[in-house]
């Protein structure tokens, strides 16, 4: 926003944004591809899609990269839903549904290359405001889930029991190592989803 100040005027804002219900007048012939119905309308499917592109061969080594030089797997999956919807992939709702299963898949792919991950931003300065007690009092809390979880044998995670299977079973190739040690691109230059045409 800019102000315009001429001799003898009123001072008035510049305002360099779209008109209020423009976006209610364009082509009906022609809708944006958010505007339409999603491809992807189940969260199963949802999770599969986003598997298949993870572990691409293009794909892997620049996600990898990008964790390694310290991108929070937060922000790396909000860019990927967020470009899934804008490419009408997925509605907002299944945004939501797909985000904590994404976390999962991307931590689990970063293990498998022994790549230290951040979760979030700033989640570094987190660690530091715990004092002794409050880590004494969560570690409890952590070991009582974890022996709960490993007596039924069950995993605690959001992901089905196919998809933690095929991550088990997915190994990079040496092709994605070497790839994804010459790759210096950030996060924001790559692109899991299909181009519209």
């Amino acid at each position: 926003m800019e102000l315009n100040n001429m001799e003898g005027q009123i001072a008035m804002p510049q305002f360099e944004k779209p008109i209020p219900g423009s976006s209610l007048t364009s082509s009906v012939d022609n809708p944006k591809p958010f505007e339409q119905a999603p491809e992807i309308t189940k969260q199963a499917d949802g999770i599969n899609y986003l598997f298949l592109k993870l572990t691409d061969e293009e794909q892997y080594p620049k996600v990898m990269s990008s964790i390694r030089e310290g991108v929070p797997l937060s922000e790396i999956a909000q860019l990927v839903l967020f470009e899934g919807f804008s490419q009408g992939k997925w509605n907002p709702d299944m945004v939501l549904l797909l985000f904590e299963p994404l976390i999962y898949m991307l931590m689990a792919l970063s293990e498998k290359v022994q790549i230290e991950y951040v979760l979030y931003p700033n989640e570094e300065k987190d660690d530091e405001v715990l004092d002794i007690e409050q880590e004494v009092e969560i570690l409890r809390k952590i070991a009582d889930i974890a022996a709960k979880e490993v007596g039924t044998g069950s995993k605690v995670t959001s992901l089905p029991s196919e998809i933690q299977e095929r991550l088990e079973e997915f190994k990079p190739s040496g092709d994605t190592l070497s790839l994804m040690e010459k790759e210096e691109k950030p996060i924001t230059d790559i692109s899991l989803m299909e181009k519209q045409s």
